[in-house]
């Protein structure tokens, strides 16, 4: 993995929860939490490495009733897509930031039942072309190991119901 650098800063993942959130049953309404910050490119020019190089952070989250099919985006609590639609298994939405980063956030209502698909990602988001699950990690900004040592951390995103076979390092 290489320090993913957007056309100003380094883009980096903080957290992300799903939940199942439907009034009469939980899984008829999920709603995705994806935080994410850009890097301070000040501190990381100075040296400084891991939280000292928290910058401008940021709060995506993505509901989805697929009951009634409404679909909500919500940026930093400020809506950017309400749509209903009657197509209940993908969703996808791409939208541009202030600062001129693209943003998108794509989502399978489940995973696939019968077959493996190599790199299914059951809710993303992609920041400046950069999926959240390839974002280095908090503790790797600023520093030289981003190449070397923590090549091997990567995020594994979790599902939403059905068990999925993982890589080994997500076990």
């Amino acid at each position: 993995m290489t320090m993913t650098t957007t056309n100003r800063s380094t883009v980096y993942q903080i957290d992300c929860e799903m939940t199942k959130k439907g009034k009469m049953f939980a899984g008829s309404k999920l709603r995705v939490c994806f935080k994410f910050g850009f890097a301070n490119a000040a501190a990381v020019r100075a040296g400084q490495t891991g939280t000292e190089c928290r910058g401008a952070e940021h709060q995506v989250v993505f509901i989805w009733s697929l009951t009634s099919g409404k679909q909500v985006v919500l940026v930093d609590g400020h809506e950017v897509h309400f749509s209903k639609s009657r197509r209940f298994d993908k969703f996808e939405c791409e939208w541009e930031m202030a600062g001129g980063h693209r943003l998108s956030v794509a989502a399978h209502a489940s995973a696939p039942l019968f077959e493996k698909k190599e790199g299914f990602r059951q809710f993303d988001l992609v920041v400046d072309g950069v999926s959240f699950w390839d974002m280095p990690k908090m503790f790797q900004l600023g520093s030289s190991k981003i190449d070397g040592e923590y090549r091997h951390v990567r995020s594994c995103p979790p599902t939403l119901g059905r068990q999925v076979s993982l890589p080994e390092e997500c076990d």
